[in-house]
């Protein structure tokens, strides 16, 4: 570690943010700037420049990324000058990478944190420490975003209900469809873009609030038509059995009910006949046609 004793004049700066500045709490580039300019006029030197980077400052390629950098070094060794960081990491976090760049170069670099230049050992322990320092900050980062993916990513639950949703607004809307196909028996004859045409026109919007094409509307309306049919099938039912119903109630007005008052007399069977069947039963042949009329009466029984 060498003090600086004012053996140059000449300085350039060079300031460097990471491109994520929450993850590594950088400081920003406006205060690194302060702090070289404040340097520079209480030593006397001479500022020739500032340079800055916003990237990463790890990978063995992280020179071409960071254009900033290769201009500083460049500006030094035209004038002759030394490069001041407010700390040696701004540079590289790449200890074989940052001292053999360093060493082409024949840059000297001066930090502000240690209040000195820093030699080759004490420029690859600081770049060794960065370069440990990210490696840690990536893990971290890596598992705060798996934890993130974990719990954002939605339940099983909570996708089946979900699916169940879907499901029924689907369902209602091919209800809507069939409601309109109902209105005009033309509208079954069009085809899949004329009749998208003509749900748009009504306001009808898919399920994602679209309007709807030749391709969204296919499977909506060929489920609307399966409703079409189950409606048809349902009234022409509810047609058979109102037939049936006006047919019974014809049967039944062929024996009218007797007047109020109307006595209705029947013979009663003969004595033979009760002792041929003890439980009153009379065998057709022996019924006489009174008894006939008034079994034929649409009361008997009832009373």
């Amino acid at each position: 570690m060498t003090k600086y004793m004012n053996l140059r004049e000449k300085a350039v700066g060079y300031t460097r943010v990471s491109t994520n500045l929450q993850v590594e709490r950088d400081d920003s580039l406006e205060r690194q700037t302060a702090r070289i300019r404040q340097a520079a006029r209480d030593n006397g030197w001479e500022l020739l420049g500032i340079y800055d980077d916003v990237a990463s400052a790890v990978g063995k390629d992280s020179l071409v990324h960071r254009p900033g950098l290769g201009d500083a070094l460049a500006l030094a060794a035209r004038e002759d000058a030394f490069i001041i960081v407010t700390e040696p990491t701004r540079l590289f976090r790449n200890r074989h990478f940052g001292l053999k760049t360093l060493r082409a170069s024949g840059a000297k670099i001066y930090s502000l944190k240690d209040q000195c230049f820093l030699s080759r050992k004490k420029l690859g322990e600081a770049f060794r420490a960065g370069e440990d320092q990210a490696e840690v900050t990536r893990d971290a980062t890596s598992k705060a975003m798996a934890k993130s993916a974990r719990l954002s990513r939605p339940s099983k639950k909570a996708g089946e209900h979900s699916r169940v949703s879907r499901k029924i607004r689907s369902e209602e809307i091919a209800e809507q469809i069939a409601d309109i196909l109902e209105l005009d028996p033309h509208f079954e004859m069009l085809k899949h873009r004329e009749f998208a045409e003509i749900l748009n026109a009504r306001g009808l919007r898919s399920g994602w609030g679209r309007m709807w094409n030749a391709a969204s509307v296919r499977d909506r309306r060929a489920r609307a038509m399966e409703i079409l049919h189950e409606r048809r099938a349902a009234d022409d039912g509810d047609d058979d059995f109102a037939k049936s119903r006006k047919s019974s109630s014809r049967s039944f007005k062929q024996h009218p009910a007797p007047k109020s008052g109307e006595i209705i007399h029947a013979s009663m069977p003969s004595a033979d006949a009760v002792d041929r069947n003890p439980r009153g039963r009379v065998p057709p042949d022996e019924v006489d046609s009174t008894d006939q009329a008034f079994r034929d009466n649409p009361l008997f029984g009832l009373f």
